[in-house]
């Protein structure tokens, strides 16, 4: 390791020769000798040596004690004094520069190596302590908690930017204040101000105390903060006061807070949600004695799918915004409105006289709710289904109260838009039989007892069979042969229909390809296949139809996809999804046409081959006017290119009228009700063997 480089100013040329001479000696670096302090800065500016050697008598006009300020101040070198002079005047301005050393000639050479390796070291020892210092310094100032330190008496000694900051006070006005006068701690419950105790702070065996939460007071503002104190010991363990943080807590406030109001209230809607409704309502019912009367509403909105397809999920949130609002102004403060998910909301009613304040509770809500909506430049319409409860004592469990309730919602679905409906012993009755029925369900396509009738389609004016409906029946172990209408919506609900349904269509297709390969039927036979809402919408519908198509060998002209109004209606998707049927060569029907409600330009711009009339148009009891319909509706299909099947021909009255009215085709029981495959075949054989089924003319005369 090098020596270290030593400069030295002294205006004796015999003294300074010397010392280098012995500092050279000694294996120290000596880079320059000056006999004037001007010549020295200079060269030291350059240089910046480890050490000065440093006479207070010197030429020119600087003497030695001014040119060691001017180094001290600039580079804070370390410097030893040599000088005949020990007056107490020229030691005190020595003393001011701060010299490492003080030596009065004349001096022994081991003196003045013995100061210039003390001060060497001191220099080490003090260049550590900044770097420490600094560090320390550096790091207090830059954390976001405010630290403040004091002696043992409480007066402040440090403060750093953070606390000046949130006490609102520059550093210089802390400095030196008692810290109870500076910083005022109330108690969050009391109010209380904190006392700072300096003698028991210090006396406490605990070096480190954190206390509560407490309220900051400056002078602008108040605000939660955490605090700690620490006592700051010296060595020897002896006290030398104290160290306070305080950590700002009005961020990590905000986000508890923040984190709370998530757990507790629906994202979107900032309703309550779901757990704090069931938390209420649960306490309703473990304490229902103690309380008045209660009632639970389940409100869901009516078409509001069609809403979201429509107009996109923006406005459907939007929408969903608006109504969480709405309730809201209708119901009382103590009262609770909450989100459930989707577009369904529940009201918890806290203390009801009767039956009588419920239903007028609802029925201002179904008003209200049934208002116009402006969102983003669109006019907003949308109904509530109202299911309702009345909590009684028989309630034990939350999830009873939402079972019913829900079955009134749907019961009140039922009825149409708008509606409402109390819950009752028949809802909770009829909810355990569609259970069970969806229990058997699941087990029938487990049993493979779900299976395929074929009704027979006839053109009406020849009487010659053009094809088959495929039918879904329940072949119930104990029950016979079950029609859909017993089980078709629990089984779309459920989704079981889409589990069955491209088997069933599989099946269908094989079913009449061989028919037709048997009885070489000219025009080939056709198929009808109902297509319910989740299995006209599946992603992979064409893929699906076009590899049963194929597998199959029936040809895509001759499978009639039908949907219904409804269908066609709920999405922007459905026409897209028809004309990619088309476009594969599959035909479209429209089922139950009439009951729905199509318009006129979507009717134009989907690819529709054939209009159903529903049966409820041409029954004999419907009536004069709802024959009127059925003639309008074939005088539509005619305008829009389509042909015409008449469901529910149960007569030859019925049969003749449709001729009349122009319906190319029929289907009902007067030509023959759905009958199992091998039924149906004999009915093929005997319609391949020239039998026709023509009603006689209502005005023809019969010979006797």
């Amino acid at each position: 390791m090098s020596k270290a480089s030593i400069v030295i100013v002294e205006d004796e040329v015999i003294v300074a020769l010397d010392m280098a001479q012995a500092l050279k000696a000694a294996g120290y670096n000596v880079i320059g000798s000056f006999s004037c302090g001007e010549a020295a800065l200079e060269f030291i500016a350059e240089q910046c040596p480890d050490l000065i050697v440093m006479d207070i008598h010197l030429q020119g006009q600087l003497d030695g004690i001014s040119t060691a300020e001017q180094i001290q101040k600039r580079y804070g070198l370390p410097i030893i004094y040599l000088t005949a002079y020990s007056d107490s005047e020229t030691l005190s301005r020595a003393k001011a520069t701060e010299p490492y050393a003080y030596l009065v000639k004349p001096f022994e050479d081991r003196d003045l190596l013995s100061a210039i390796e003390m001060g060497l070291y001191r220099h080490r020892v003090d260049q550590r302590l900044r770097r420490m210092e600094r560090l320390y310094s550096s790091t207090l100032n830059s954390v976001d908690d405010a630290i403040i330190t004091t002696d043992i008496y409480g007066l402040i000694k440090f403060a750093n930017p953070t606390a000046s900051s949130l006490l609102n006070r520059p550093n210089d006005a802390l400095i030196g204040q008692f810290i109870g006068d500076v910083v005022q701690l109330l108690d969050r419950e009391t109010k209380i101000t904190y006392q700072f105790d300096l003698p028991y702070l210090i006396q406490q065996a605990n070096h480190h105390m954190l206390l509560p939460r407490q309220i900051l007071v400056n002078d602008q503002a108040k605000f939660v903060v955490a605090p700690s104190i620490s006592q700051i010991r010296e060595e020897d363990e002896a006290i030398a006061g104290i160290v306070l943080v305080l950590r700002d807590m009005r961020d990590l406030d905000a986000a508890e807070e923040h984190i709370r109001h998530q757990a507790l209230h629906d994202a979107l809607t900032g309703l309550a949600n779901r757990n704090v409704f069931i938390n209420r309502l649960q306490y309703i019912l473990d304490h229902y004695h103690l309380h008045h009367h209660h009632a639970v509403l389940f409100i869901d909105l009516d078409r509001f799918k069609i809403i979201n397809d429509s107009l996109g999920h923006i406005v459907g949130d939007k929408l969903l915004i608006q109504v969480g609002q709405r309730l809201e102004r209708c119901i009382r403060s103590h009262d609770l409105v909450a989100r459930l998910g989707g577009d369904e909301f529940t009201i918890l009613l806290d203390g009801v006289n009767d039956i009588h304040d419920v239903l007028r509770v609802t029925d201002r809500l179904l008003s209200v709710v049934a208002e116009p909506y402006h969102i983003d430049g669109y006019k907003v319409f949308t109904a509530a289904s109202i299911g309702i409860v009345v909590i009684d004592d028989h309630y034990k469990h939350y999830h009873e109260v939402l079972r019913d309730v829900d079955s009134a919602m749907y019961r009140a679905k039922s009825q149409g838009r708008g509606c409402r409906a109390v819950f009752d012993e028949e809802m909770h009755v009829e909810a355990l039989r569609t259970l069970q029925l969806e229990v058997e369900l699941r087990r029938a396509v487990e049993r493979d007892e779900l299976c395929l009738h074929y009704q027979p389609i006839i053109k009406l004016a020849t009487g010659e069979l053009s094809g088959f409906e495929a039918l879904l029946r329940w072949n119930h172990p104990t029950q016979g042969v079950i029609g859909p209408a017993s089980f078709f919506a629990i089984a779309e609900e459920t989704g079981i229909l889409a589990q069955i349904g491209w088997k069933l269509l599989r099946e269908s297709c094989q079913q009449i390809c061989a028919w037709q390969n048997e009885f070489q039927f000219h025009p080939p036979l056709e198929l009808s296949v109902n297509f319910t809402h989740r299995q006209f919408f599946q992603a992979n519908l064409i893929q699906q139809v076009q590899s049963i198509l194929a597998e199959t060998g029936m040809p895509a002209r001759h499978l009639c996809a039908e949907i219904t109004e409804g269908v066609m209606m709920q999405s922007n998707r459905a026409v897209e999804v028809m004309h990619e049927l088309h476009d594969l060569g599959v035909q479209v029907h429209i089922d139950d046409f009439g009951t729905g409600y199509a318009s006129l330009s979507l009717l134009h711009s989907a690819p529709i081959d054939v209009l159903k009339i529903d049966r409820t148009f041409i029954q004999p009891e419907s009536g004069a006017s709802k024959h009127s319909i059925a003639q309008l509706i074939s005088l539509m299909a005619r305008s829009l290119g389509c042909a015409v099947v008449a469901e529910g021909v149960e007569d030859a009255q019925t049969a003749q009228m449709l001729i009349e009215m122009g319906c190319d085709f029929g289907q009902g029981w007067w030509y023959s009700k759905a009958l199992p495959p091998e039924e149906a075949r004999v009915l093929i054989r005997n319609f391949a063997q020239g039998t026709v089924m023509v009603p006689v003319p209502l005005n023809a005369k019969v010979a006797h």
